[in-house]
């Protein structure tokens, strides 16, 4: 009476559906986006914070209201910078094809060994 697992064989036609038609290596490279993203802003916050600490001000100056709405709207920007992330990292590097061709062979090299790595599991080796 338990809920049907989905077959081995569903799993890797959705998988390779997905990876070899790209949509994979976008959503890995949006994800490693607003990593980066959210890392730079995190620690440009404590930072920020700190050196507010310092001069004895509030690291917080806003209202709580002002501040949520402030969060809200950095978010929303962070993630349209990550979908579009196409267009965000060619803004900080002259060389966006190299890191472009880096990032999709490492993708294709990571879909290769992830295929393998199943078809060794599916054997039982």
């Amino acid at each position: 009476m338990g809920e049907e697992q989905p077959s081995s064989y569903q799993i890797g036609f959705i998988q390779s559906k997905w990876t070899m038609l790209g949509g994979g290596f976008y959503g890995i490279a949006a994800l490693w986006t607003l990593f980066v993203i959210e890392l730079q802003q995190t620690w440009e916050f404590v930072v920020e914070s700190a050196r507010e600490l310092q001069k004895g001000h509030a690291p917080f100056p806003l209202e709580p209201v002002s501040l949520a709405i402030d969060l809200l709207r950095n978010q929303i920007e962070s993630i349209v910078d990550a979908a579009t992330w196409f267009l965000y990292w060619p803004s900080r590097s002259s060389n966006i094809w190299i890191w472009f061709v880096v990032a999709y062979g490492a993708f294709r090299i990571g879909v290769l060994l992830a295929s393998r790595t199943a078809s060794i599991r599916e054997r039982g080796l």
